[in-house]
C-alpha cells in the first residue's frame, strides 16, 4: 500500500475529463456544423439576391420596351395616320424609324446599352426573336425558336433560367410579344397590302403571311451574372470568414470555462480520492485498514460464491509487542510496525491484500487460494520474521491463525474460526501457526 501523495496529484498535467471532453468536441461539432449551415444559407440568400436583382433589371427593361410599345402603337401610328389622311403625307408613305416598332425598340435598346456602357454598367442583351423575321438581326436560333413554337401552343407564358452562353453565366427571361392585332397585318400579312417602301426595303419574301392572333416574336433578354456572382462569391467569404471569428471567440471562451470548471472538478475528485484512501489507509504503517479489508474481504466472498472458488485468510499477531514499547518507547515501536508491514508487503503476492487489523494485529487476504498455499506462505512469512533484525536489534516473533473459507459458510463464521485459530495459536506458547480446520484447530 503506498502512500497517499498529495502535491503529486495536484501538480500533473491538466487532463479533461472525459464527460468535459466529450461536451468540448460536441461544441466543436456543433459550432463546425453550424458554421457549414450558416454560410451556405447565406451563400444561397446571396445568390437569390443577385438573381432577384438580374430579374429587376429584366423588369426595368420590359418597363421600358412595353412603354415604348404603348407610345408607338396608341400615339405615334395613329398621328401618321392621320397625317397621311389629312394628306400631309402621302398615302404610301412607310419609314420603320417611325412605323415599325420592332425597328425602333432595336434601336431604342442600342443607345440604351452604349448609356450603360459609358457609366461602366455590363451589357443587358435585348432581342426580339422571331422565326419569321425581316431584319436578320432578330432571327430566332434554334432554342428561341422552339420557345416560341411552345408559346403559340399556350404551352408557356414566360421562360426563366440561368443559362451558359459562350462560356458565361447569364439570367435569361423570354417572353411573347402581343399577339397579331388587325393593325400589324397590314405589313405582316399579304405583301400586296403591304406599304411600297417596305416592300423596297425588306423585300416580300420575309414578314409576311403571319395570322391574325399569331405570336410573331418575343422578347429575348439575357443579363449578365458575372459581376454579380462575383459579389456574391466575395460577400460570402467575408461573411464565413467573419462568422467564424465569432464561432471560434465563443468556442475559445467556452472553453476557456469548461478548463476552469474541469480543473476545480478535478480537484474536488482528487481531494476526494485522496480522502477516501485516507479513510481506507492505516495511517501509521500505510496498510490498509480494517474498513477496507471487510470492503475487499465482502468482494472475494461474493466472487467465491458465485464462480465456486477459495481464498483463504491468515491473522497474525506479534507475540509480546507491549513489552517493546515498555522497554523502547512507543516512538520504537512504531517503528517496528511499520518496518513489520513493510516486511509483509515485501514477502506477500501482489494479488493478496494485507491490513493492519488493530494494534499489532495484522491480517492478509490470499484470493483463489486453497489452504496448502496458505499454509507455505504463512511458514515463509513464520520464518521470514524470526530471523529478521527489526530497529534497535530487536527479534520478533508472531502467531498465525489460518482458515480456508468452507461453503456455505459466512464471513462472520469465518472470521470467528480464524480467531480462535489465533487464540489457539497463542494458548500453545505463541510462535507457531494454528490451522482452523472446521470446528477443530491443527498447530504447526
Amino acid at each position: 500500500m503506498h502512500a497517499v501523495q498529495l502535491d503529486a496529484q495536484t501538480t500533473e498535467k491538466p487532463i479533461l475529463l472525459s464527460n468535459n471532453r466529450h461536451l468540448l468536441l460536441f461544441l466543436a461539432i456543433l459550432f463546425l456544423i453550424s458554421w457549414i449551415l450558416l454560410s451556405y444559407l447565406n451563400f444561397q440568400v446571396e445568390q437569390d439576391n443577385a438573381l432577384d436583382f438580374a430579374e429587376q433589371q429584366v423588369q426595368n427593361q420590359l418597363h421600358v420596351h412595353r412603354a415604348l410599345h404603348s407610345y408607338v402603337e396608341d400615339t405615334q401610328k395613329p398621328e401618321i395616320y392621320r397625317l397621311k389622311d389629312s394628306g400631309k403625307l402621302y398615302p404610301a408613305y412607310f419609314s420603320p424609324k417611325l412605323l415599325s416598332f420592332t425597328y425602333i425598340a432595336r434601336n431604342l435598346q442600342q443607345h440604351l446599352q452604349e448609356e450603360r456602357a459609358e457609366y461602366g454598367l455590363p451589357r443587358i442583351h435585348f432581342k426580339l426573336a422571331s422565326t419569321n423575321a425581316r431584319n436578320p438581326i432578330n432571327q430566332a436560333d434554334e432554342f428561341e425558336q422552339e420557345l416560341l413554337r411552345r408559346m403559340n401552343q399556350e404551352q408557356l407564358e414566360v421562360y426563366r433560367s440561368v443559362i451558359n452562353y459562350k462560356g458565361g453565366e447569364f439570367f435569361y427571361m423570354a417572353l411573347p410579344i402581343t399577339p397579331n392585332r388587325r393593325s400589324c397585318m397590314r405589313c405582316h400579312s399579304d405583301p400586296n397590302r403591304a406599304p411600297k417602301e417596305l416592300l423596297e426595303q425588306y423585300g416580300d419574301k420575309r414578314g409576311f403571311y403571319e395570322q391574325l392572333g399569331d405570336i410573331r416574336a418575343m422578347i429575348s433578354i439575357r443579363v449578365p451574372l458575372s459581376s454579380l456572382l462575383e459579389d456574391v462569391q466575395h460577400n460570402s467569404i467575408q461573411f464565413s470568414a467573419a462568422s467564424l471569428g465569432i464561432f471560434v471567440l465563443v468556442f475559445s471562451i467556452l472553453s476557456y470555462f469548461i478548463v476552469r470548471l474541469d480543473r476545480e472538478q478535478k480537484k474536488v475528485s482528487t481531494q476526494n480520492t485522496i480522502l477516501e484512501e485516507l479513510s481506507y489507509t492505516d495511517e501509521l504503517t500505510q496498510l490498509n485498514n480494517r474498513r477496507r479489508f471487510n470492503s475487499d474481504l465482502e468482494n472475494e466472498f461474493e466472487l467465491a460464491k458465485r464462480y465456486q472458488v477459495s481464498f483463504s485468510i491468515i491473522l497474525l499477531d506479534i507475540d509480546y509487542f507491549k513489552s517493546i514499547n515498555d522497554t523502547h518507547g512507543h516512538l520504537v515501536g512504531d517503528e517496528v510496525l511499520v518496518e513489520f508491514s513493510r516486511l509483509l508487503q515485501q514477502e506477500i503476492r501482489v494479488a493478496d491484500r494485507c491490513a493492519r487489523w488493530g494494534g499489532e494485529e495484522f491480517i492478509i487476504l490470499l484470493p483463489n487460494t486453497p489452504l496448502d498455499g496458505t499454509v507455505k506462505l504463512a511458514e515463509k512469512l513464520h520464518g521470514v520474521i524470526k530471523h529478521h533484525s527489526f530497529p534497535y536489534n530487536i527479534q520478533l516473533t508472531a502467531s498465525f491463525g489460518i482458515a480456508e473459507h468452507i461453503q456455505p459458510e459466512e464471513i462472520k463464521q469465518l472470521l470467528s474460526r480464524l480467531d480462535n485459530a489465533l487464540y489457539r495459536a497463542k494458548e500453545q506458547g505463541r510462535d507457531c501457526i494454528v490451522i482452523a480446520r472446521s470446528d477443530n484447530q491443527d498447530v504447526i
